[in-house]
């Protein structure tokens, strides 16, 4: 029989009523089987709920000999819900980074000369926050370490975007000044630096802006007039590359739960804390479209594999209005991909989207769905992110937003 650990990646959520705690959601990440979950109330199991608090706190060196002692059927129980596990089935760590890597030198486009760093850069050379910044990120646990970040502000969105810079990039993003001429280079501006909008021409900007401007505006009367609005371009094309490998590799550790109420076929990770990051950058934005105050609510990353059929419904109160965003589509289309987001119970409003475009909805009110079952061969992976009025006091689902 195969040696069993306990699971270094075990998380107990308990519940309490007043002070006594009635039930415990368990969280078990399992390299090969996703995310296992399961609810255990005490007035179902009073002994195993106590087990499993005595098994969370005991010192991990006595565990494997508290496991062997057990009851077959306890450590079988044990064992499925990922509370004890093999070695090699531990979740290996996934973090973020969206990296400019590349030799400024030879990297680099043809740009025209007025090309200027962006005046929302900020940077700097250690692994710190700069000090304008430190305010206003949150939710950063899961960022790679080891690199310094530059940080590019998007004043007209409200958004700042964080972009990893190797070592041997430091000196290089170090000497950039905001809003000033970029430093010549032999070969050019790297083109990662001006995929990131590290550097921008001065015309650019003043077109983007008033773009940008005049895009939400739109946005805010088409939500107001029908409940629903088309976004685009909500996240920079490096980080919508970095994010798909994110979750590929989260999905790949078992940090991800195969299967929910909506879909057998789907992944779907409740509440990263990666997205949480983006999620709490964007509630400024929908806000503005809601032509309310929103907070952030709840996250998803879903991953719908073929066959998967996503049924006419509606969200939650606490998911009412919502945003979500086409993040990856295989194989990947040329232009909209082809199973879109239905608004309306008969579904006959089509919302169709290119990877990286998102629909603002009012999820608690629209039914929603997708048609038909996802064909053979085809992947579709969305991020939802909710939001609630601001004065909003209902169910709280372990939302750090309401905590």
């Amino acid at each position: 029989m195969p040696v069993l650990i306990k699971n270094p990646e075990l998380i107990l959520t308990s519940k309490p009523i007043g002070h006594e705690l009635v039930s415990v959601i368990v969280e078990a990440p399992v390299k090969g089987r996703g995310l296992q979950i399961a609810k255990v109330r005490r007035q179902d199991d009073p002994e195993f709920f106590d087990l499993l608090f005595a098994i969370h706190r005991m010192p991990y060196e006595e565990t494997s000999g508290a496991f062997n002692a057990l009851p077959e059927p306890v450590k079988i129980r044990l064992e499925t819900m990922g509370v004890f596990i093999r070695a090699e089935e531990v979740a290996p760590k996934v973090l973020y980074g969206c990296v400019l890597e590349g030799d400024p030198a030879a990297d680099a486009d043809d740009v025209p000369g007025d090309l200027i760093v962006n005046p929302g850069f900020h940077y700097r050379p250690d692994e710190e926050l700069p000090e304008t910044l430190r305010h206003r990120v949150r939710f950063s646990e899961r960022f790679l370490r080891g690199y310094s970040i530059g940080w590019v502000e998007e004043p007209e969105d409200g958004i700042i975007f964080p972009y990893w810079i190797p070592g041997t990039l430091r000196h290089f993003a170090a000497a950039l000044k905001p809003g000033e001429p970029v430093p010549a280079l032999p070969g050019g501006a790297p083109r990662l630096f001006r995929e990131a909008r590290v550097f921008v021409c001065r015309e650019e900007l003043a077109h983007r802006r008033a773009s940008r401007l005049a895009q939400w505006r739109d946005a805010w009367r088409e939500f107001a007039l029908q409940r629903h609005a088309a976004l685009d371009s909500l996240i920079p094309p490096p980080h919508l590359a970095a994010l798909r490998v994110y979750f590929c590799e989260m999905m790949e550790s078992g940090r991800v739960r195969l299967g929910d109420h909506d879909s057998p076929l789907r992944y779907n990770a409740h509440n990263d804390e990666l997205l949480f990051f983006f999620h709490h950058q964007l509630a400024g934005l929908a806000s503005r479209i809601a032509g309310r105050p929103l907070k952030a609510s709840h996250n998803h990353f879903i991953s719908y594999l073929p066959g998967a059929i996503l049924r006419p419904h509606v969200d939650p109160i606490e998911h009412e209005f919502g945003i979500s965003l086409l993040l990856d589509y295989q194989p990947m289309p040329q232009g909209a991909a082809p199973w879109p987001l239905l608004l309306g119970a008969d579904g006959g409003i089509e919302m169709t989207q290119k990877v990286g475009d998102a629909v603002f909805y009012n999820a608690h009110e629209i039914p929603h769905s997708r048609r038909g079952p996802l064909p053979e061969g085809h992947r579709s992976a969305s991020i939802l992110l909710h939001f609630v009025p601001q004065e909003f006091r209902g169910p709280q689902e372990y939302s750090p937003f309401f905590a």
